[in-house]
């Protein structure tokens, strides 16, 4: 285990604190995917027993950051294409028709939010305060989401980002993926602003496609951080696009 963990606040409960640090660090891809844990190396450098790291390990594998092989090791988790991929399709799925619907819905004042917001993002990513560019990121894709007349399917999309942000973690700082983005949202907010539904929607989806895009460059820069068939996904579009999928002869009636 190549990172340092903070000691314990004797004052506070300890499993919450040694999850935490571990989530934080695994998240935060201080932890690889593929590294090995030891119970005993992070009970040590927390100052804490094994007790609570045992604890914090089980949270962590029940969220599926962690792996747990009897007799074995434990280990962080690899990121998992067949996961990755299901969440990419949600987000594409419903995130597109969201923006081709907030077109419609969308008031000058909402316009002028989401422009105040890319220009914050654009600041936190010159500033390379990644905290920020991730909770800026959040915030204009769920308002979006918000002014197209279906709230609260936000939990499904927050729920599918939430299932990327180790991915998008690895993007930013490997890939310079930050300063693109907050281009994607400068061009989405003037589909929005021109209350053209087909605009929106084809620069939202020109959004989703890069984040597709990123993900391939990533399982070829390194595949050792993935789990599952790296290669049936290196090939562009995404399969879920409708240039992907090819048109079907038409099916006779038997009746």
């Amino acid at each position: 285990m190549q990172v340092t963990l903070k000691h314990a606040d004797r004052k506070q409960p300890i499993g919450p604190q040694v999850y935490a640090a571990l989530r934080e660090a695994i998240v935060r891809l201080r932890l690889k995917p593929g590294e090995s844990l030891s119970e005993k190396d992070i009970a040590s450098q927390m100052r804490v027993s094994r007790t609570p790291v045992r604890w914090a390990l089980g949270q962590l594998s029940h969220e599926g950051l962690v792996e747990v092989y009897p007799q074995i090791g434990t280990y962080v988790a690899k990121l998992k294409v067949p996961e990755i991929m299901e969440a990419l399709f949600l987000r594409d799925a419903l995130e597109c028709s969201a923006a081709r619907l907030a077109a419609t819905r969308m008031t000058p004042a909402d316009i002028d939010t989401l422009r105040t917001i890319v220009e914050v993002h654009r600041a936190a990513q010159a500033a390379n305060d990644l905290d920020a560019v991730s909770l800026h990121d959040e915030e204009f894709h769920r308002l979006i989401i918000e002014q197209s007349g279906f709230p609260r399917v936000w939990r499904f999309v927050r729920s599918a980002r939430d299932h990327l942000m180790r991915l998008r973690n690895l993007t930013v700082p490997q890939l310079g993926t930050a300063a693109r983005t907050v281009r994607f949202h400068q061009e989405i907010v003037e589909g929005l602003a021109s209350r053209n539904p087909d605009q929106a929607e084809r620069y939202m989806r020109a959004h989703q496609d890069s984040n597709f895009a990123y993900t391939q460059d990533l399982m070829r820069s390194i595949p050792d951080y993935f789990e599952g068939d790296i290669q049936q996904y290196l090939a562009s579009p995404p399969p879920w696009s409708a240039s992907a999928i090819a048109p079907q002869a038409p099916r006779t009636s038997t009746l």
